[in-house]
């Protein structure tokens, strides 16, 4: 994951190979018993990029150990990850993910059940990173 190349992760399988696929807590654990250098990596990265979750459970054991013990080890000085989520949530999960994940959520409006709305706002989400991205390189004020 070196490099200036963004990459999106698909962590637990697929259906083209069911067996693949994580449901259960035993699932779980043997996915981190097995793919350990994997959670390893996972989490040097979530210590230096900076991630945008969406489609993800927030109740994924994995996913929720990773981020706690990051949000944990570096406290105040932790850089935030985001979570992209349909519109809805309550103030006090935000809250709680903010303070024990790290998590700032980023709400879209899915605009109706196969969620379409989301394509419009990751197309917007990439203009503003860009536009920022921009701005940082011209103003040099990091």
């Amino acid at each position: 994951m070196r490099g200036d190349k963004r990459y999106i992760l698909k962590v637990h399988g697929g259906v083209a190979n069911p067996d693949s696929m994580i449901f259960t807590q035993r699932d779980y654990a043997k996915a981190r018993a097995r793919f350990s250098a994997f959670y390893n990596l996972m989490s040097a990265a979530l210590r230096t990029e900076t991630f945008l979750f969406f489609g993800c459970g927030r109740s994924d054991p994995d996913l929720t150990l990773l981020l706690e013990e990051y949000a944990y080890d570096f406290s105040v000085a932790a850089v935030p990850h985001y979570y992209l989520t349909a519109i809805g949530m309550h103030e006090d999960e935000k809250s709680s993910l903010r303070l024990n994940r790290n998590l700032k959520v980023i709400e879209y409006d899915p605009v109706n059940v196969e969620h379409s709305g989301l394509v419009d706002e990751l197309k917007n989400l990439g203009e503003q990173v860009e536009a920022e991205r921009e701005e940082l390189i011209q103003t040099r004020n990091w």
